[in-house]
């Protein structure tokens, strides 16, 4: 049974000429052992898809609220006293203000400079992969009222949709999206198949968030 371990093809064949039937590895994807020598050699072989499905989806979320309400920077102006007077540096000196506005505008207002952000709320959020992290994600965008665009090639439509997304070929998912949430394994045919080809597909105005591995973005067109 491995964790972060890694077997290579000398480790297993080794393993497997000691009499070793079954290798079981803690991760999402078996990616630390060489799986085209237990493929040859006839093992067994158990992984844990959508063990840490939970905190990765609340992380996503927590990165698409982020940018959303622009909270790094606001927090880092805050930090730095940006948007503060030394009049106003007394925290305990809480005003008794009900009817509580987001103006003037002065030269020390964030919004100035940064925006007030967006809402969620009848966003479309396109969910590339609604594996086990797609679809933790799908049901906290539901609960946020957003609108839900899944592709996955590999799943039927039926099981998509039974999960209150909507089942869109990858075109319309990247045309119509605001948020596009990455949710790939890397295997060959992934790796750095969020390309030009993808951005110039979406809107100017959408963002990206990723949870992925980074190979799965080709790192230059995405700068770019």
């Amino acid at each position: 049974m491995l964790g972060d371990e890694y077997a290579g093809a000398d480790t297993i064949n080794d393993w497997a000429d000691s009499g070793m039937k079954f290798i079981g590895v803690a991760k999402g994807t078996p990616v630390t052992v060489d799986n085209k020598v237990i493929r040859e050699r006839g093992l067994d072989l158990s992984y844990t898809p959508g063990r840490n499905r939970v905190a990765v989806a609340e992380f996503t979320f927590g990165l698409m609220i982020a940018m959303a309400r622009k909270l790094t920077i606001s927090a880092e102006g805050l930090r730095k006293g940006d948007h503060t007077s030394p009049a106003k540096a007394n925290i305990y000196d809480v005003p008794d203000v009900k009817n509580v506005t987001f103006g003037p505008l002065d030269e020390n207002h964030p919004f100035t400079d940064y925006g007030i952000g967006f809402e969620l709320y009848g966003k479309k959020l396109g969910v590339a992969g609604f594996g086990a992290i797609g679809r933790e994600v799908a049901k906290r965008a539901k609960a946020f009222g957003m609108e839900i665009l899944a592709y996955d090639p590999y799943l039927p439509a039926e099981k998509i949709e039974a999960e209150g997304a909507r089942a869109c070929d990858l075109d319309t998912m990247l045309s119509e999206c605001d948020i596009l949430s990455i949710h790939l394994p890397v295997v060959d045919s992934t790796r750095g198949i969020v390309n030009k080809d993808w951005f110039s597909k979406m809107k100017k105005t959408a963002y990206v968030v990723n949870t992925a591995r980074a190979a799965v973005i080709d790192q230059k067109d995405f700068v770019k």
